[in-house]
């Protein structure tokens, strides 16, 4: 044999790290041949060849797990369980923002003036969650959701059924720079624009999150800030009404892309904490419209033990308005 000559303890080893090499070698035989005679014609380098395999083995599973979990979705609900949602375990996730979003249109102020439902479109979509939590909460309305990534689309396709909302809602594959209303146009606009410019920070692994951040795949120029509000404009009727959340240090270049077409401005700031400064900042606005700016009190999402408000609880936790 070939371990005759060797103490046990040796064998057991050098046979527990050729058993692990044969689990991960496709094309054993030459290869094994080639172990054995560096085994004996130069140990050391044996087991340096060994180890390699073993590492760029267990790396090629880990990039494989990657490349999995980015395919892998879990379901959750938003509203304490009156959305039900489908989304990427690592891609594009709906956050407190998506729900504050969609608690902040004004959908149903005055729908009884109106002879038909109010049209809602999402501009940014992903898989739909905010579209969904306002249908959630008018039961007349329909959606319209846009979004520049083709999978996003199909998952909130997917999340309208689940959701029983599929007469109700239609999700787009456009780019928001190009995109015009079929027909008529809408009553509201809700949209999350990416909040920092393409270009301005480093993109994301995960092409899903690089994507709904700005990053195009054959170049770094996508949507700016302005871009989406002059698709929110032309998209509105005279009557509409668009509502977007973002960071509260782009408030400055939110009033001034919003510019005179806009007015009866609403800002509703978002505090992490008491005498914490603002984190998010919702903005509601009417196209065409001269009332001033109205600044409100907001809302403080978190107690001093890190506990949601009050407040903030009863937006995330049902279909109500902010």
């Amino acid at each position: 044999m070939f371990f005759q000559g060797l103490r046990s303890q040796e064998s057991f080893s050098i046979y527990k790290l050729l058993m692990k090499a044969k689990n991960i070698i496709f094309y054993k035989e030459k290869l094994c041949y080639f172990l054995f005679i560096s085994l004996f014609s130069n140990p050391s380098a044996f087991f340096r060849k060994i180890f390699i395999i073993i590492g760029n083995h267990s790396s090629l599973v880990l990039r494989s797990e990657i490349r999995e979990k980015s395919r892998m979705m879990t379901e959750d609900s938003l509203l304490g369980g009156h959305v039900r949602l489908l989304q990427s375990e690592s891609g594009l996730r709906a956050t407190t923002d998506t729900v504050f979003l969609a608690a902040a249109c004004p959908v149903g102020e005055t729908n009884a003036q109106r002879a038909a439902p109010p049209r809602i479109l999402d501009l940014g979509c992903g898989s739909g969650g905010a579209g969904l939590c306002v249908l959630a909460r008018a039961p007349q309305a329909t959606l319209t959701g846009v979004d520049i990534q083709a999978d996003l689309i199909g998952l909130a396709t997917r999340n309208a059924t689940l959701n029983m909302c599929e007469n109700r809602a239609r999700f787009i594959c456009a780019d928001i720079r190009n995109f015009e209303p079929e027909s008529d146009s809408f009553d509201y606009v809700i949209c999350n624009p990416p909040y920092l410019e393409a270009g301005a920070h480093t993109a994301s692994p995960d092409v899903s999150k690089a994507r709904a951040s700005g990053f195009l795949e054959d170049a770094q120029d996508g949507a700016g800030l302005k871009d989406w509000l002059d698709c929110a404009f032309r998209c509105l009727n005279g009557r509409g009404s668009l509502t977007l959340i973002h960071r509260a240090d782009a408030l400055d270049r939110i009033l001034q892309g919003l510019g005179r077409r806009f007015g009866a401005v609403e800002i509703i700031p978002l505090w992490p904490g008491a005498g914490k400064p603002a984190s998010r900042v919702i903005v509601r606005a009417r196209p065409n419209r001269r009332t001033g700016v109205i600044l409100h009190a907001g809302v403080i999402m978190h107690d001093l033990d890190g506990c949601y408000t009050i407040d903030a609880g009863r937006i995330l936790r049902s279909p109500c308005r902010l």
